[in-house]
């Protein structure tokens, strides 16, 4: 019987010593990836930061005055209210006269 018991012994430590090792390799795996992750993440921030920064360099570009009045007779065929010269048509029916106001 104690040969048995024995027996059974070793097949428990022998198991025991194998989970531990699975264990052992499956937290480093969990390890390594989690620390790939995290040098993906932190490369992937830092190109987004760049773009950001590029993006927000066309923004502050697009608003300037010039370039907004340019694109805005440009595209828009928008004028500036300060060159057009406006008249008034004054009618006067009694008199049966029209002349214009500037």
């Amino acid at each position: 019987m104690n040969w048995i018991f024995g027996d059974w012994l070793r097949v428990l430590v022998v198991g025991c010593l194998v989970v531990a090792t699975t264990g052992y390799v499956w937290v480093k795996v969990q390890f390594s990836e989690a620390a790939m992750g995290i040098s993906q993440a932190e490369q992937l921030t830092t190109t987004l930061r760049e773009e950001r920064s590029k993006l927000q360099a066309a923004v502050d570009l697009a608003q300037r005055p010039n370039v907004v009045r340019s694109r805005a007779a440009k595209d828009l065929q928008m004028v500036n209210p300060m060159d057009v010269h406006t008249s008034d048509l004054v009618v006067d029916t009694a008199l049966r006269t029209v002349r214009v106001v500037k």
